[in-house]
């Protein structure tokens, strides 16, 4: 019976036991200009626009091939920027050498060819910041202009952001795409779900035990499920 039930899910798209890199090039998040190596995978065991993976293991393939392919670029993260040129159309590069994690990224084709072929900075010397200082007068001059130091200001800090509306269903996937994504794997998200249904032929007593399960298989508990009956 497993194996059916399994049969049938890889029938229908659902349940996946390789993945290529093109799926994830074309499923790339419009709003990340980086992919960090972690949210790839979480977004498959996340996203209803994703299918599930039989081993999620399966991924340091899939993006061992795009690299080695060109398709994308991977490079670790460091303090204010990469650590070094991004990795890409390198055939040597192979599973063994992916790493899943928050500070391991993946770039876009045309800005991790960009970040490789710039040049490096003069030797002894840090790479310097693009954007605009400003000294403590007030007076605006290039970073590093009169020391050779990296300066980095943020446009705008803020300590929380939250949003409470009402989601049509045919958005949901795009919402988390667009707006959750960026936080996916950032332990200060919290999420706060209500759903209201009332279908006209009435909800069965097979179907509200069949919710109930489900939400103690996702380990959420039914203490906040409501119920009106006609009896």
């Amino acid at each position: 019976m497993v194996g059916l039930i399994v049969a049938r899910l890889k029938q229908e798209g659902l349940l996946e036991e390789s993945i290529s890199p093109d799926f994830l090039v074309r499923n790339w998040p419009p709003a990340l200009t980086e992919w960090t190596t972690k949210a790839v995978r979480d977004t498959f065991f996340a996203s209803p626009q994703f299918p599930r993976l039989l081993d999620s293991e399966i991924l340091r393939t899939t993006i061992a091939e795009g690299v080695k392919a060109g398709k994308f670029g991977y490079v670790g993260k460091a303090y204010g920027g990469y650590q070094g040129a991004p990795i890409i159309d390198e055939p040597n590069f192979g599973p063994a050498n992916v790493e899943i994690s928050d500070q391991v990224v993946l770039l876009p084709r045309d800005k991790a060819a960009a970040l490789k072929e710039a040049p490096p900075p003069p030797p002894g010397e840090p790479e310097r910041s693009s954007h605009v200082a400003k000294e403590p007068g007030g007076k605006a001059e290039p970073a590093g202009a009169s020391e050779p130091v990296s300066v980095t200001t943020p446009v705008l800090s803020m300590r929380r952001l939250s949003w409470e509306g009402e989601l049509p269903s045919q958005k949901w996937t795009n919402f988390y795409m667009k707006v959750l994504s960026r936080f996916a794997t950032d332990p200060s998200l919290r999420l706060r779900v209500r759903f209201e249904v009332a279908p006209e032929a009435g909800i069965t007593r097979t179907q509200l035990e069949e919710i109930e399960a489900a939400l103690q298989e996702l380990g959420l508990g039914v203490e906040g499920l409501e119920v009106e009956s006609d009896e």
